[in-house]
């Protein structure tokens, strides 16, 4: 099988060592514990039954979904994500659009996230700043901070996220044991989602940190290799879900009011410098991760030709394509334009769209190419991807909300294509592969 010989340039210089699979799986952990805190301080409305019926429907959704991920992935010739495995399968522009898809609902929480950290950072320090313009400073800063020869961000890796995320539950453990029923601190009001939304939601926070694996250089170990980050992911964001969802649902039964997980580990936690720097360090290190995904995707699109390349070209005295970053950058600071919860139901129902791709692609690809080497199959097929199918496409009806703005930027995505990516895709092309015909 040829494979592509291109990579992303941020594997060239991230160290060797960080790339274990358990420690692959931290930084995904890290990441969904970030996400799982965006949620929790704006938007989750904690009704025990809506919010339990939510998170199981958000789990077999991701569950389904991984499934045809694996299967995909274990005969993939270029496993660089769901725009690699949808490509081999789907020919443009389907393809094309499962990528774009993609890569607007990452650019979208980068969005969330930075403001996430902007609110933690006022919070923290106790100081009135410009949501929008920090916002925006916090994604130039990191992603500067990015582009710099030998840059300190890639030297975190593994051994740190895991210290962080163990520090984030002893912090919850702590303000579990130390929590009391009876402040007068009166919180804000969370913007209140229906059981579609939340699981919906629940569904973004618990596939994206697998997107962000499968796009990363762990993606393209053996496929034994490869299912212990797989495992070790999955396990650790459920912990993390379930200790986060746990206590707030507590706190908030008990009083009757929305407290936030943030307002939750600074009143109820002994130590109120660690419970404030702790979930602003998992913020800020997410929202890297979050960029380096994002930036992954659209490296990936380029060098299928369906973005220029001069998007990958590389200047002195840089060692990242400073291109790439900057349109990163523009596609993020897009979304703070927006009111936060329109960009939380804009970004879930187009990562949506992209995985109603993805098990397109797995049937597709079982149907069409019946011999292609898999060393995993989709147990029950065509069962769970059609069914999988059936939940993601409910759930993109019933959200509402965002929906025009989701038809336009997919009509930008057939814009670029039409205009663009169809006479340069071929091109590129020459000499890959594709399973389907």
């Amino acid at each position: 099988m040829t494979r592509f010989e291109e990579p992303f340039p941020g594997e060239k210089h991230a160290p060797r060592k960080a790339n274990k699979p358990w420690q692959s799986a931290a930084s995904g952990i890290l990441l969904g514990t970030a996400l799982i805190f965006v949620l929790t301080d704006s938007y989750i409305s904690f009704l025990p039954r809506e919010t339990l019926l939510s998170l199981i429907i958000g789990v077999i959704a991701v569950f389904s979904v991984l499934t045809a991920v694996l299967e995909l992935r274990s005969g993939s010739a270029d496993p660089t994500g769901t725009y690699g495995f949808i490509k081999e399968v789907l020919p443009p522009p389907a393809s094309f659009i499962g990528g774009w898809s993609m890569l607007l609902g990452t650019s979208a929480i980068i969005a969330l996230l930075a403001i996430e950290t902007t609110r933690q950072i006022q919070f923290t320090l106790v100081v009135e700043v410009n949501v929008l313009l920090f916002s925006l400073a916090l994604i130039c800063g990191m992603i500067l901070l990015e582009l710099l020869p030998r840059s300190p961000l890639r030297r975190i890796h593994g051994s740190f996220p895991v210290l962080l995320f163990i520090l984030f539950l002893v912090l919850l453990v702590q303000a579990w044991t130390g929590f009391r029923p009876d402040t007068s601190y009166d919180p804000p009001g969370m913007i209140n989602m229906d059981t579609s939304m939340q699981a919906a939601a629940f569904l973004m926070v618990l596939f994206l940190p697998f997107e962000m694996l499968l796009s990363s250089r762990a993606a393209r170990a053996t496929s034994r290799t490869f299912v212990k980050p797989m495992i070790l992911l999955g396990t650790g964001l459920l912990v993390s879900a379930a200790a986060g969802l746990i206590l707030t649902a507590m706190v908030q039964t008990l009083q009757a009011q929305h407290l936030q997980l943030g307002t939750i580990l600074q009143l109820y936690s002994p130590s109120r410098l660690l419970s404030s720097i702790i979930p602003l360090l998992i913020l800020l290190i997410s929202l890297r991760y979050a960029i380096l995904t994002t930036a992954r995707q659209l490296h990936a699109l380029s060098r299928a030709g369906m973005l220029p390349p001069a998007l990958r070209r590389i200047r002195q005295p840089f060692d990242m394509p400073v291109l790439l970053f900057t349109a990163v950058s523009l596609l993020a600071s897009g979304w703070l334009l927006l009111e936060s919860n329109l960009i939380l139901q804009a970004g879930t129902s187009l990562i949506i769209v992209s995985l109603l791709f993805l098990n397109t692609a797995v049937m597709r690809s079982r149907i069409k190419e019946p011999e292609r080497r898999r060393t995993y199959h989709t147990p029950l097929f065509p069962v769970i991807p059609a069914l999988s199918t059936l939940v993601l496409g409910a759930l993109l009806l019933r959200r509402g909300g965002g929906l025009p703005l989701d038809l336009i930027l997919l009509a930008a995505g057939a814009a670029v294509y039409y205009f663009y990516s169809r006479h340069h895709s071929l091109a590129a092309g020459e000499g890959s592969i594709r399973f389907s015909s």
